[in-house]
């Protein structure tokens, strides 16, 4: 794969690699910080795609720990902590933390 240059555009499959890259980072440490195995296609999609996610992962972006808890099932109760462990080290700020920001990022506003 050729280097892009700062003010290039990238070609479509210059952008599919990258993505592919990103999303084996994410599932790299995903791994490492704890995150339960099913969660990870949602939270890939999700930071990579700008694609919506379940309920429970969805409280988790927004924020709202008490919705979180609510909707969350065993496995992923157990695993929230790791889960807020790599938000906070690996996903962008702009992505989580708040309605607003998760509504900005699946609109893709908001990505400088």
């Amino acid at each position: 794969m050729e280097i892009i240059a700062r003010n290039d555009v990238p070609t479509q499959a210059q952008e599919e690699h990258l993505l592919a890259m990103a999303a084996t980072q994410y599932r790299l440490a995903m791994g490492k910080c704890g995150v339960p195995a099913h969660l990870h296609d949602g939270l890939v999609a999700y930071l990579v795609h700008h694609r919506m996610t379940g309920s429970f992962l969805r409280a988790v972006l927004d924020n709202n720990l008490r919705l979180a808890f609510l909707r969350a099932d065993a496995a992923s109760a157990a695993g929230l902590p790791g889960l807020v462990a790599f938000l906070v080290d690996w996903a962008p700020m702009v992505a989580w933390g708040s309605e607003d920001l998760v509504d900005a990022w699946l609109r893709r506003e908001n990505l400088g």
